[in-house]
């Protein structure tokens, strides 16, 4: 190998090398090699970083993953204590509204009872009243029989002779006397009052067995009692029951 010879014939310098592109410089050799090597390690690098890039993205996706799997069963838990909410927010409705329609049913309640106890004792002010007068007014003997029997069941009998009014004579039609029996239909007579707001009305006599009431035709003396349903004159069904001497009623 032959030195360089640089030939100074002006001011510009001229590479004399024969073979410009051959490194022949050891120095350089070195270089070249050096920095290949730096490009292969920064080329390494770049590698493990892309690699470190996937694993962080799968490890946050996976955690993206799990925290979105966390809100999901939070959202669950949300909506089951919503409807929990609403289910007592319903019952609590239905409660209230029974309150206020007990309130209201007692309310009522309260203020009948009150009008009924007041007319109660408008009544009782008037039956006072009533017993007052009734008290006062005298009944006549022939028809003093105690108004409270309107109603009442009874046997007309005569003890003497232990018979009793029988109204199935003649097939119903009449009445007579018959041995008593009080499992007797059609001596079983009901005393009703003809009207019950005058204690000094007329009583009826009506048979329980066929419905009958006893009456006396035309008012005449020794003609035998007749049972009727009231078809005939009112008046032939009226009787006063009474006696002269104090609870002796015939």
């Amino acid at each position: 190998m032959s030195p360089i010879a640089t030939h100074h014939t002006n001011t510009n310098t001229v590479d004399t090398r024969l073979f410009p592109n051959d490194f022949t410089n050891i120095y350089e050799i070195e270089e070249e090699r050096r920095r290949k090597a730096v490009l292969a390690a920064e080329a390494e690098k770049v590698k493990l970083s892309a690699e470190e890039v996937e694993k962080l993205r799968l490890e946050r996706e996976a955690a993206m993953k799990t925290e979105i799997e966390k809100l999901q069963r939070k959202v669950l838990d949300l909506e089951g204590e919503k409807k929990s909410l609403q289910y007592n927010l319903q019952q609590e409705s239905s409660r209230a509204k029974r309150f206020e329609e007990e309130k209201a049913t007692a309310i009522s309640q309260r203020d009948t009872a009150k009008t009924d106890a007041a007319q109660q004792g408008i009544r009782a002010n008037q039956s006072d009243a009533e017993v007052s007068r009734l008290k006062g007014e005298k009944l006549e003997p022939k028809n003093n029989l105690d108004p409270s029997y309107h109603n009442k069941l009874v046997m007309i009998v005569n003890i003497a002779g232990r018979r009793a009014i029988d109204m199935g004579a003649n097939n119903g039609s009449e009445a007579h006397c018959w041995d008593f029996d009080w499992n007797n239909g059609n001596q079983k007579l009901q005393l009703i009052k003809v009207d019950p707001n005058d204690r000094k009305s007329p009583w009826k006599i009506r048979c329980v067995n066929s419905d009958k009431y006893l009456c006396a035709r035309n008012y005449q003396v020794g003609q035998i009692p007749g049972a009727g349903a009231i078809i005939e004159p009112q008046r032939w069904y009226h009787y006063y029951i009474g006696s002269e001497f104090a609870g002796e009623y015939v």
